[in-house]
């Protein structure tokens, strides 16, 4: 199952954290039932691309069913009650943010990718670094996204 190592050299699985941190146990269970709404195993599947934060969906609990789409999830409901997601926002900070903070941000480094995802299929954004160049996905093709923004190019 290489598909559930973790992808960064710090990377955490969350189920694991939650319970090192100290997370009540009636929390543990509210916090696996946001997890599996979101579909997330490791921290690096909830964190933007710079690994400083939180990524915005994770936060505000809006489920992407990309990260592990290849995984037979157990089924969902559509929307868990805004009560779960306040404690899940709650204990985020507490076990991967700075000491009493109340944001998205991270207070940890995740390091160094341990190797090239094989797929890339849920990506939105991707980079080239020969080409120094910055790819946007739309629909099935990636497209060249320019810095000025006011283009965009067909590869």
């Amino acid at each position: 199952m290489r598909n559930l190592l973790p992808r960064l050299s710090k990377d955490q699985y969350i189920m694991k954290a939650f319970v090192l941190c100290g997370i009540l146990r009636a929390d543990i269970y509210i916090w696996n039932k946001c997890r599996m709404f979101l579909q997330v195993i490791t921290l690096s599947d909830s964190v933007n691309a710079n690994q400083d934060t939180i990524a915005s969906w994770v936060w505000n609990s809006v489920a992407k069913f990309w990260c592990h789409a290849h995984l037979v999830w157990p089924r969902q409901l559509l929307s868990l009650p805004p009560k779960l997601w306040k404690i899940w926002r709650c204990n985020l900070p507490k076990c991967f943010g700075q000491d009493n903070a109340v944001t998205a941000q991270l207070g940890m480094d995740l390091g160094n990718w341990l190797s090239v995802a094989s797929d890339c299929s849920y990506w939105t954004w991707l980079y080239s670094l020969d080409k120094s160049r910055l790819y946007w996905r739309m629909g099935d093709s990636f497209e060249v996204w320019t810095n000025n923004n006011l283009r965009v190019c067909s590869l």
